[in-house]
């Protein structure tokens, strides 16, 4: 499983850190923007750089809000009775417009980092 973030997204790159901590080797997070990522990208037909977390599972592409709550559902604990109350109790249009709010707001809300977090940029 592979999940490609914005390494110069402080809140991306909070939930790789928090991520990585809790499912250690279960998971590989790369960059959008590094060389990988970008290959990544274009292997997958995805527009390079999109406005989403994307999750690669098993050849399935998984996008935006969903792959936040697939990777819930990895972490385990209350993390997965929370994705798992999200699922149930919210209509998926209106978790997928919150997702696009925040991430559309993210570098205002949170910051921007001066450089990439988690690997090199080439």
């Amino acid at each position: 499983m592979i999940l490609l973030y914005d390494g110069y997204c402080v809140l991306c790159s909070g939930l790789v850190r928090r991520l990585v901590k809790i499912v250690g080797d279960n998971i590989s997070v790369i960059p959008m923007q590094s060389t990988v990522g970008e290959e990544l990208l274009k292997n997958y037909n995805i527009d390079l750089l999109p406005d989403e977390v994307i999750l690669l599972k098993d050849k399935e592409i998984i996008r935006g809000a969903d792959a936040i709550i697939e990777l819930m559902r990895l972490c385990g604990r209350w993390w997965r009775f929370t994705a798992k109350v999200i699922s149930t109790f919210f209509p998926a249009a209106f978790v997928h417009w919150g997702y696009k709010r925040v991430a559309k707001y993210r570098f205002f809300l949170f910051g921007r980092r001066k450089s990439c977090y988690y690997g090199d940029i080439n």
